[in-house]
């Protein structure tokens, strides 16, 4: 058996750097680890591609119920950029709209308040996301405070 066929059954939380490899061999090996319950990627001294292009090989993937079919928790850990607009087709699949979405972005883009009010909206139908800025502050639960003191 192979080293990938044993861990297909038992590994649970896998973290990897995705900078240097090409994005279809990690969907590639993430079909194979079924039994995967938590998952980290990591996008941190620049990538190959951008975020989107991995984010959209996943989205694809997990069309399959047969992808990540125990996952309960998906976070991206990226230095500059990620696309949040791209957000609402990870929870698209029926398996996954329990899913915990974490992304932990050193320099945050949510300045933008029409992005900032739809990814809160994801929240409010019920999606498990949280976006945190340098580590500390989850930035959509700073918004939803900023915005009700504001209205």
């Amino acid at each position: 058996m192979s080293f990938i066929g044993c861990l297909s059954s038992c590994l649970k939380i896998f973290k990897v750097s995705v900078d240097v490899v090409p994005y279809h061999h990690i969907t590639a090996l993430l079909y194979r680890l079924s039994s995967l319950e938590f998952l980290e990627l990591r996008f941190v001294s620049g990538a190959l591609d951008p975020p989107d292009i991995l984010l959209n090989l996943i989205c694809a993937s997990a069309q399959s119920p047969l992808f990540l079919p125990c996952l309960q928790t998906l976070e991206f850990v990226c230095r500059y950029s990620f696309p949040f607009e791209d957000l609402p087709r990870i929870f698209a699949p029926g398996h996954w709209q329990s899913l915990r979405v974490n992304i932990d972005i050193r320099f945050p883009f949510l300045h933008d308040i029409y992005r900032a009010a739809n990814l809160l909206e994801l929240v409010h139908k019920g999606f498990d996301l949280s976006i945190v800025g340098d580590g500390e502050i989850d930035l959509l639960h700073k918004y939803k405070e900023h915005s009700m003191t504001h209205n």
